[in-house]
């Protein structure tokens, strides 16, 4: 849920040209929602937690809910924006930097990148994948489209 709010509030400030690091900065100022965790990515990606949302969704069957669904769905609408984003700028290359999950992981296999990366393939441009920093990139760095705000992942 944390993950989804952050990411939408993103969406917004992206959509309407506001500075969401400025936002989020003054949002998490109250005790309650506190400075952590707050970074917005591609998507909550991982493992467990896509999963288990899902399946904890399926389970409720009969339960009402509203939260359960709107985080699953939250994570495909993150997903559809980042790469539209990145179709807007009519690359002809797209280069992806890493496609780990999370800062120390060594897992990518359900990282959230992979579907950003197919809609991007879907149209016909072409993704390079690197695992690693490289200083001859250095030259496309303002291109990058990267969503760590705080230099935490």
């Amino acid at each position: 849920m944390r993950v989804a709010y952050f990411n939408e509030l993103n969406t917004y400030a992206a959509a309407h040209g506001l500075d969401t690091k400025h936002i989020i900065q003054s949002i998490c100022l109250a005790p309650r929602t506190g400075n952590y965790y707050n970074n917005p990515s591609f998507g909550p990606s991982g493992y467990c937690l896509p999963k288990g949302t899902k399946k904890l969704l399926a389970n409720y069957q009969e339960v009402p809910q509203k939260l359960m669904r709107a985080i699953v769905d939250s994570d495909t609408t993150r997903k559809v924006f980042v790469a539209e984003c990145i179709l807007k700028r009519k690359p002809s290359v797209v280069g992806i930097h890493l496609l780990l999950m999370k800062n120390s992981s060594d897992n990518f296999r359900t990282s959230s990148i992979h579907g950003i990366m197919k809609r991007i393939k879907a149209k016909g441009i072409e993704v390079i994948v690197a695992n690693r920093i490289a200083d001859d990139i250095r030259d496309v760095a303002a291109k990058d489209y990267g969503r760590d705000l705080f230099g935490k992942d």
